[in-house]
């Protein structure tokens, strides 16, 4: 993992234990967590991915599932389904026909098939959307010409990508009617309600972890307290503003705030 402007530049894998150790281990833990759990779940193959997928739904401990379609930072064939409508939908209908916990897809950081892969996901019955994973990247060492992590080729994440990411976040909004959870560079609670205002019903916090963990409770806090501030009741109103063209729609967009009218507790 290496640090890059705005941003972290890594390829971590997916490091694992095996399925016993996961049992005996980690799944007493996650028992006593009171929390709702999502679990991420990826595989080399198709197989694989519902294998995965029914095992975890038989532990009666998971809130969710995540398929994860896309890794960027991994040499297995199972990255190449977030780019291609036609296997994604038949990911999504086999892992749906073995659990029936609600199933998330995590979508590729791809342009040029984003609304095609989001409505198939839908179809074959995706309960939700996550977005965006990260997409690919290289840093090259100009000392030795050679690239900078043993992989080659890794994954951006961090503040360099919001844009991107809150931009993906509105095509596919315009394109499917499930949730879709937003991430992707968010650092404080202006960036929650850009993503929200592109069409977010909710929004995660990732790389910002690693360099400030009080990043999230504070930007809870100083959002509710805008939310006061503006008069929002229901912070589901902000869900989809900017595609707006109601006054009550103009009247959310004019209260969300610039960098440089305010600052952050």
């Amino acid at each position: 993992m290496l640090e890059c402007p705005a941003g972290l530049h890594s390829a971590v894998g997916i490091p694992c234990n095996d399925w016993s150790w996961f049992v005996e281990h980690d799944l007493p833990v996650l028992r006593s967590l009171e929390l709702p759990i999502v679990q991420s779940v990826i595989g080399r193959t198709e197989d694989e991915y519902v294998e995965v997928a029914r095992k975890c739904s038989e532990l009666g401990v998971y809130s969710g599932l995540e398929l994860n379609l896309s890794c960027p930072n991994t040499k297995q064939g199972g990255i190449d389904f977030g780019y291609d409508p036609e296997a994604s939908f038949k990911l999504m209908r086999r892992v749906r026909e073995v659990t029936k916990l609600p199933v998330f897809a995590k979508l590729a950081p791809d342009f040029s098939a984003l609304s095609t892969v989001a409505k198939a996901v839908e179809a074959a019955g995706a309960d939700a959307i996550s977005m965006i994973n990260a997409p690919r990247a290289m840093m090259i060492d100009h000392r030795t010409r050679k690239p900078m992590i043993g992989n080659k080729v890794g994954a951006l994440s961090g503040a360099a990508i919001k844009p991107m990411a809150v931009y993906m976040v509105w095509e596919v909004y315009r394109a499917v009617k499930i949730p879709i959870v937003g991430m992707g560079g968010v650092t404080d609670f202006r960036d929650v309600i850009e993503f929200m205002a592109a069409g977010a019903r909710a929004v995660a916090f990732g790389t910002i972890n690693y360099i400030d963990p009080t990043a999230l409770p504070r930007a809870l806090a100083d959002l509710t307290r805008w939310l006061s501030e503006n008069g929002i009741d229901d912070v589901n109103d902000l869900v989809g503003a900017a595609h707006e063209e109601s006054e009550a729609g103009d009247a959310v967009a004019d209260a969300v705030p610039s960098r440089e009218r305010v600052h952050a507790s």
